[in-house]
């Protein structure tokens, strides 16, 4: 998936990248709120 985003105009990547496959498990719900804050200070 991030080679697509990669040939995208305009985009930027931002880390962590997350995988969610089911419900929000803990260490999912904490990878997104740095995600989240990274979003932020981006």
């Amino acid at each position: 998936m991030k080679e697509v985003l990669n040939t995208m105009k305009n985009i930027e990547i931002i880390e962590p990248m997350v995988t969610i496959k089911s419900t929000l498990k803990e260490d999912s719900r904490k990878a997104l709120e740095e995600l989240a804050d990274n979003i932020v200070r981006a």
